[in-house]
This record gives C-alpha cells, structure tokens and sequence, in this order.
C-alpha cells in the first residue's frame, strides 16, 4: 500500500498544471517515503536516515515554497502555461533559482 500511494503522489505531482498542486503532492510524498525508510531501512540507522531524510527535503521544500510565493506575488497565477510565457528579470530568476 505503501508504495501504491507513493507512485499515486507522484504521478499527481508531476502531472499537474499548478505550482501550489505540485508542491502539495510532492511533499505528501515524504509520508510514504518516511515509512518506507523507517520499516525497512538498515537495523541501527534507520532512525537517522530517516532524520536526515525529513530534515533536507524539509529545509529543500522550504526554499521551493519561497520560490512558489515569489513566483506568485509576480503574476499572481501559479499555473505552469502562464509561467512560461512570461519573462523574468536576471535577478529575480536568480532569487527564485
């Protein structure tokens, strides 16, 4: 069921036409992915993998979710057509990279 319910999340994740969507299910993907790590990982680091795990992809999300609201506070639209049209400034693609 596991892992079911992360190629479900995935698949929503990268088909999706919304930046909001696409970090909504990119993230619940950890859910999945953080029992996976902590059930079946290795005997004595299974705890600290799955640590380090949320602790990257946590702090990862976080400057995505900046670049998604910065995005936004630009076009007020997240959707994926509209943000390929349009052109950003140097520094701002540099701040939202």
């Amino acid at each position: 069921m596991l892992l079911i319910s992360l190629e479900f999340l995935l698949f929503n994740a990268f088909l999706t036409y919304n930046l909001v969507f696409f970090y909504i299910f990119f993230e619940s993907v950890l859910i999945p992915m953080g029992f996976i790590v902590g059930i079946w990982g290795s005997r004595q680091r299974k705890m600290h993998a799955f640590f380090l795990f949320f602790i990257y992809t946590l702090l990862g999300s976080f400057l995505l979710l900046v670049a998604i609201i910065m995005v936004f506070s630009h076009l007020q639209s997240v959707e994926f057509f509209l943000i390929k049209t349009i052109e950003f400034t140097f520094i701002r693609q540099h701040f939202i990279w």
